[in-house]
């Protein structure tokens, strides 16, 4: 889809070693338009009244860009906070319950810059998982995975990834959801073409109040010009 969020609780592990439990949130999206969304939902977390919880979760938020940010190269990136002191300018290793709570952590993810394999590492197999190649179907909702995870975790992402491939009632939604999306598409276009046809009968218009506008602003000038001509010759007559 152009356009997905999921969050969940989660328990994680630092790398101090400790463990905390975070909302994570992520996100997806294939135009730079997403970006109001984006805020609208991370708003909906700070505003929330949930009770369910002692207190609110610190958030993580991940966004999986299926376009290109003009200015970063990197395919995967950390946007971290730090903590610095204003009056030394320099950074402090104090944290505050209270403010974690307050400011989040991102990373993100530009899939199509995600190079060919490379290396062995859980994020570099991780990201093999997002790369826009070694599609198998016009649709790009399957691909091969070619190579052969050393890590435990990417390779029961593969495992769960492969079983939903192959279950008939996940397939049926996928094709569900690729329809809605190509008529919403459909209906987005000829909408497009609509309001272009209307923009242009617009400034067609605006074009000719703007020509008769300047057209009587002529003739104004000429009945000037000629009145005062027939003041001057009645003038003259006066005269004689």
């Amino acid at each position: 889809l152009r356009l997905c969020r999921v969050d969940f609780a989660a328990v994680i592990k630092t790398a101090a070693g400790e463990t905390k439990k975070v909302l994570i949130e992520v996100q997806k999206a294939q135009k730079q338009t997403a970006l109001a969304r984006f805020r609208g939902y991370l708003g909906e977390h700070y505003r929330s009244t949930d009770t369910s919880e002692i207190e609110p979760l610190p958030i993580i938020t991940i966004y999986i860009l299926g376009f290109n940010l003009p200015d970063i190269t990197s395919p995967c990136f950390k946007i971290g906070r730090e903590y610095v002191d204003l009056f030394t300018g320099e950074p402090t290793a104090e944290r505050s319950h209270f403010m974690e709570r307050l400011t989040h952590d991102s990373y993100v993810v530009q899939a199509a810059r995600i190079p060919a394999h490379r290396g062995r590492n859980p994020l570099n197999e991780l990201l093999d998982l997002f790369e826009q190649r070694n599609f198998t179907n016009a649709e790009k909702t399957e691909k091969d995975y070619p190579y052969e995870p050393e890590n435990a975790e990417v390779r029961e992402m593969c495992r769960v990834l492969s079983g939903l491939v192959t279950d008939p009632e996940v397939r049926e939604q996928v094709a569900l959801e690729l329809e809605y999306e190509r008529i919403m598409n459909a209906g987005f276009s000829e909408m497009g073409r609509e309001i272009a046809a209307a923009k242009k009968q617009i400034a067609e218009a605006e074009r000719q109040a703007a020509e008769a506008k300047a057209a009587l602003a002529a003739e104004r000038e000429r009945a000037t010009a000629l009145a005062v001509r027939i003041a001057a010759l009645e003038r003259q007559n006066k005269n004689l």
